[in-house]
């Protein structure tokens, strides 16, 4: 495994914002107890994480400089 040359900004990655918010989602899911849970719509977390995980992807595709060099 080759680590990428800025590892260290990783946290500021739009893929890894959104990898960590979908974490944090369904971390948040399981906690809300069960009777609440089932009051809610059917798909509803898939509903929630699909479009912020969509977002990582392109996250991962984008080059994200804000105003920075970067190196090629």
């Amino acid at each position: 495994m080759i680590w990428i040359a800025n590892w260290r900004q990783g946290w500021r990655f739009i893929s890894t914002q959104a990898m960590a918010l979908s974490l944090a989602i369904s971390g948040a899911w399981l906690s809300v107890p069960e009777k609440l849970q089932d009051r809610l719509p059917d798909g509803l977390i898939a509903v929630i994480l699909m479009p912020i995980l969509i977002l990582g992807i392109i996250g991962r595709f984008v080059v994200q400089t804000e105003g920075r060099h970067v190196e090629r």
